[in-house]
């Protein structure tokens, strides 16, 4: 009854914030049209278009000046992004920028980001364009915080928007540069989680659930393709199950003997062992910073949700080709997949000896524990 009723108050929460999420970040990847964004040189010859392939990746939107007349070429967002940026403070603003093409003569000191509140502006320089290299695509990202910006009141500016300037002519003479994925954030927004991928939805779930916090804090990053160790999977399966553990290791007897009591790991280990979701390595050791498999992550949600499949579970059969069915993890990923929280890959393998990584296992974790009925 304590885990249903758990589970469904993060089922609830978690819909309830990651809903919110769509006022919670701004963003234009250009993959389809210039998405309203406009090119700006007061002089007129720095000009802008939008270009359906070479971006990073689909469409972005390019600026060129044939020639050079003086004067500063920006992007300039569209109205849309207009408003309320108060939530937004802590958070970041970050854009994909190439150098396409430039003539002999270099870059030239100007403002890289404005924010605009009517005639007010708030402004800053960016330390990696100086030193772009022409024909890749770079990065660029600010945290919104008033020491990282000049100019007037950057909280009355935050607070009532009007346009966000993105300057695109970085060289003395003719040149061409383009943008693409601009981003702004707010302060729960991972920066490494591209909107609108595959494994955003189960990625924040299990976020505002409180089953990870990702793997860096500033900025938040998640790491979507890094590996999980045992030592993580514990971590996420505990929190799943029962949030936070209300004791921690004993100094003198810990769970395993490759596990260090000091770590804070330890007690996720430790109540994974109580439950008997683990028994460790036939050895006695855990090896918590080996990356965990799918057929071992399939025994530790299998466990972790109805505990041990019977014996003789895959003699009628093995639901994957490369899943023998005298396999010892075969009951698992068999109930795995009739949980519906695995369909294999798309050529209908399951692959049970390849890494999990950190965005499969949000999904698993999402599926498993939190899209309860």
């Amino acid at each position: 009854m304590k885990k249903c009723l758990l589970v469904s108050f993060f089922l609830i929460m978690s819909f309830l914030l990651v809903s919110s999420r769509a006022n919670a970040i701004l963003q234009s990847t250009f993959d389809s049209d210039a998405e309203g964004w406009t090119a700006f040189d007061p002089t007129g010859d720095w000009t802008g278009s939008w270009q359906s392939t070479g971006g990073n990746p689909g469409g972005f939107f390019q600026g060129t000046e044939p020639y050079s007349k003086g004067g500063t070429g920006f992007w300039i967002s569209p109205d849309t992004w207009d408003g309320d940026w108060s939530s937004y403070i802590g958070g970041t603003l970050s854009y994909d920028f190439i150098l396409i093409e430039k003539d002999s003569r270099g870059f030239y000191e100007q403002d890289d980001v404005r924010i605009y509140s009517g005639s007010d502006f708030v402004s800053w320089r960016s330390r990696i364009l100086p030193t772009i290299e022409a024909g890749v695509w770079t990065e660029i990202s600010v945290e919104l915080i008033a020491s990282e910006f000049t100019g007037t009141d950057f909280g009355r500016v935050m607070s009532n928007v009007t346009a966000l300037w993105i300057r695109g002519e970085i060289i003395f003479g003719w040149e061409a540069e383009g943008l693409d994925n601009v981003y702004v954030r707010s302060t729960d927004e991972f920066v490494d989680v591209l909107p609108g991928s595959n494994h955003e939805a189960s990625i924040y779930a299990i976020y505002y659930a409180g089953i990870t916090t990702g793997c860096s804090q500033n900025p938040l990053r998640f790491c979507p393709q890094d590996p999980v160790t045992r030592a993580q999977m514990a971590a996420f399966i505990i929190r799943a199950l029962e949030g936070e553990p209300t004791t921690d290791c004993d100094p003198n007897n810990p769970p395993f003997p490759d596990v260090d009591p000091n770590l804070p790991v330890c007690k996720y280990i430790k109540r994974l062992s109580e439950l008997e979701i683990t028994t460790g390595y036939p050895d006695g050791t855990y090896r918590p910073y080996n990356n965990v498999t799918r057929a071992q992550m399939a025994a530790f949600i299998i466990r972790a949700l109805e505990g041990e499949p019977p014996s003789d579970y895959c003699d009628t059969g093995s639901p994957f080709p490369d899943v023998p069915s005298n396999s010892p993890t075969c009951k698992y990923i068999k109930r795995f997949f009739e949980l519906g929280i695995t369909t294999g890959y798309s050529d209908g393998t399951y692959r049970p000896r390849n890494n999990v990584i950190r965005r499969q296992m949000a999904a698993f974790l999402d599926r498993a524990f939190l899209q309860v009925d």
